[in-house]
């Protein structure tokens, strides 16, 4: 497998999602972990008939996205999308390497403080994410594909 982009978004499929992401990437399959999602029928059937009909669409839990990602062994470009940087963290610890991530969209809630523009993280996503960071994945804030990436870095160590 692949990882041609790994992306940090709460609505994990949206337009940006679709019409910019999948194309700048040449993702030709999509997998989304959450073990929210593979959990609501409803979703899913919404998440399924957003994707393009040329691209595969997974839908997983963590563990069973963790033994997925172990057990394909081809070469098929894979973006991978995920509500929480919890969740990455999760797959870097069961030996997932994921050398970038996009910090895409996330939205405001009572436990997130507005960390810039449209993301709001807590801080305990914030100490995930920068635990991210120490494990070596390069971690940039990028809406659409034309944007200019902005390092999660360099913003933790200006704050």
């Amino acid at each position: 497998m692949k990882i041609v982009l790994a992306r940090i978004d709460d609505r994990l499929i949206h337009g940006q999602v679709v019409t910019r992401w999948i194309q700048y990437s040449r993702a030709k399959n999509v997998l989304i972990i959450d073990d929210e999602v593979p959990n609501n029928a409803f979703l899913k059937q919404v998440i399924t008939l957003s994707i393009p009909p040329k691209i595969n669409i997974f839908i997983k839990t963590i563990s069973e996205a963790i033994e997925f990602i172990h057990s394909n062994k081809t070469n098929d470009s894979f973006m991978l999308l995920f509500k929480y940087p919890e969740t990455v963290l999760k797959l870097i610890n069961s030996g997932v390497e994921i050398p970038e991530i996009n910090l895409g969209g996330v939205g405001a809630h009572e436990s997130r403080k507005k960390f810039y523009r449209n993301i709001s993280l807590s801080k305990q996503e914030i100490e995930t994410l920068r635990t991210i960071s120490e494990r070596g994945s390069n971690i940039f804030i990028k809406s659409i594909p034309e944007d200019k990436d902005i390092s999660f870095q360099t913003l933790i160590q200006d704050s």
